[in-house]
């Protein structure tokens, strides 16, 4: 018993200063609000005000709107720096508002909005088709696929304005005469002179030269015919019209579809005539400037239907690979509009 008791004190003390030793517990933090009244003129209150908090330790801003009495309240929340911002429709615009916010303070905020002076004014603008179209094009005369080939003939707008006949004609012609565009008919020359595609052109540099001016001559009777002049004439739009949307099978349908289809100055799909009367145009005008040994009206058939499914393979490339690598898209163009 005189050992307990003897042990009694030291034990409580060490106990004591063990406990002493020991981190605080941590406090639960106080939380708080900000609330008010938002009103207008003659302090009339106001429903349908929009408030957006932010700051403090918030992950995401805030949203509330005002009652029929025209309160607000954005409850729990901790002490920080926050900023309210205020807007409705039909008035001034105000900066956000800092409040500095208190562990479990209670803050009023009173707002008062004032409304924009009413100004009536008639204001007509009008822009002409070709004049919208000129716009269009100008942009689309920049677009290139990895900022290097060419991409004119793609429009991302789908409800792009017409056409006219003179810029059918630039259109192509800024095609064709394009560097990238030169430069795969010089390298088209010569993989034709490799595999000595026409033998009659002959072989060394005579032969390359004459398979070279004959795929120049290619590129600008086909552009010039099915994609300049028939269109004029047949009142048709060279251009594909990029489609997009989720359904991978319609995009792939719609592709394929738009080399025997095309779209016309007015907008509505029908054969196109231009495009394929000028894919075996161009064809045949090329027997004028073949050797004869590599003419005929085979050949002629034949080159028509190579350039037909090239046409295919490339409006493949345009729904399904152009859009994601074309620089200098019209912002916010997207294709044939959705339906909900």
């Amino acid at each position: 018993m005189a050992l307990c008791l003897a042990a009694g004190p030291a034990w409580a003390e060490a106990r004591h200063g063990a406990a002493d030793s020991l981190p605080d517990a941590p406090q639960p933090q106080t939380l708080g609000a900000i609330h008010g009244t938002v009103d207008g003129p003659s302090e009339a209150p106001l429903s349908g005000i929009r408030l957006v908090l932010d700051g403090g330790n918030l992950s995401t801003p805030r949203i509330n709107i005002t009652n029929r009495t025209g309160k607000f309240a954005f409850p729990n929340l901790a002490a920080g720096e926050y900023t309210v911002s205020v807007s409705g429709p039909g008035f001034e615009p105000v900066n956000p508002m800092p409040v500095v916010l208190g562990a479990g303070e209670d803050f009023r905020l009173p707002i008062s909005l004032i409304p924009m002076p009413r100004v009536v004014s008639t204001v007509h603008v009008t822009a002409s088709t070709a004049a919208i179209a000129r716009a269009q094009m100008k942009q689309e005369v920049q677009q290139r696929v990895l900022a290097v080939i060419p991409n004119f003939g793609t429009s991302f707008e789908w409800n792009a304005a017409p056409l006219t006949t003179g810029l059918k004609f630039s259109l192509q012609l800024r095609d064709v005469i394009d560097p990238f565009t030169i430069g795969t008919d010089f390298a088209l020359a010569g993989v034709e002179q490799w595999h000595n595609t026409f033998p009659g052109y002959g072989t060394g540099w005579p032969g390359y030269g004459k398979r070279f001016g004959a795929t120049l001559a290619d590129s600008f009777d086909a552009r010039m015919l099915g994609d300049a002049l028939l269109p004029s004439v047949f009142h048709q739009d060279p251009r594909y019209f990029y489609h997009g949307g989720p359904n991978v099978w319609r995009r792939f349908v719609y592709a394929l579809q738009e080399v025997p289809m095309c779209r016309g100055d007015d907008k509505r799909q029908q054969f196109c005539y231009s495009r394929i009367l000028g894919d075996f145009a161009a064809a045949g005008i090329a027997n004028i400037y073949h050797d004869p040994a590599d003419r005929g009206f085979g050949i002629t058939m034949r080159d028509g239907f190579i350039v037909l499914g090239t046409d295919a393979a490339v409006n493949l490339m345009r729904e399904f690979l152009s859009k994601g690598l074309t620089s200098h898209k019209p912002p916010g163009a997207k294709g044939k509009p959705q339906k909900r």
